[in-house]
């Protein structure tokens, strides 16, 4: 999401299965879709932080 007003900033297909074991939480495969998500979400978190 997006900043006030607030939009979809990308769709992501999640391809990890459900239930989200610790052995998934610790793979380099939810490593790298965190680090992309949040390289996503950055700019607005440090927007809404000022």
């Amino acid at each position: 999401m997006t900043r006030r007003p607030g939009k979809v900033k990308e769709i992501v297909d999640m391809t990890l299965p459900r239930n989200r074991t610790v052995d998934i939480r610790n793979s380099e495969e939810f490593a790298d879709l965190r680090k992309y998500l949040w390289n996503i979400i950055k700019d607005e978190v440090a927007h809404a932080l000022q």
